[in-house]
């Protein structure tokens, strides 16, 4: 079986919407908001108005549905006094249907995305990879960085300014 990874348009919103329903709500168990319409309309009016997305697609040469995704969102970074600087990317919401793992969809679509990084003038590319996926990051050449720090809004204790002065909060 050969595979296609492509760029997404417009005309692939179903199939992205149909992929990250599948895996969020189907294999995860995530509780949707709203129908599997309604998630649709959402992805659709949620990609339009983030033209700095750019999204993937595996397609099976011999199967009517894409088996995989993967998005890349860029950024341009703060120019310097000595130039602009290259842009930043973030891989997000990589993800093969269980049926179609283990084939190298992940390892083109990560290719795919790089390939598009780097025409897109970005410096690198960063992801939050699951435990189950850091193995096919790493074959893929993702190293981890000491540059790189998180601060996670939903569950941390975070810093909030007030009238000048900084103040903790739960």
């Amino acid at each position: 079986m050969s595979v296609t990874v492509r760029r997404a348009g417009p005309e692939d919103v179903a199939a992205l919407a149909s992929l990250r329903w599948g895996w969020r709500v189907d294999e995860a168990g995530e509780e949707p908001a709203g129908t599997a319409a309604q998630y649709l309309q959402t992805m659709s009016d949620w990609w339009a108005s983030h033209p700095g997305h750019v999204a993937v697609l595996a397609q099976p040469s011999d199967a009517p549905e894409a088996v995989g995704m993967a998005w890349l969102a860029m950024g341009d970074r703060v120019p310097s006094p000595a130039g602009l600087r290259p842009r930043s990317a973030w891989v997000q919401s990589v993800y093969v249907r269980p049926d179609h793992r283990d084939r190298g969809i992940g390892r083109g679509m990560l290719g795919f995305v790089a390939d598009v990084a780097r025409t897109e003038n970005c410096a690198y590319l960063a992801v939050h990879p699951s435990p189950r996926s850091t193995s096919l990051y790493e074959r893929c050449g993702y190293a981890s960085s000491d540059g790189l720090l998180e601060l996670r809004l939903d569950s941390a204790e975070v810093p909030r300014e007030r009238g000048g002065q900084a103040v903790m909060s739960r």
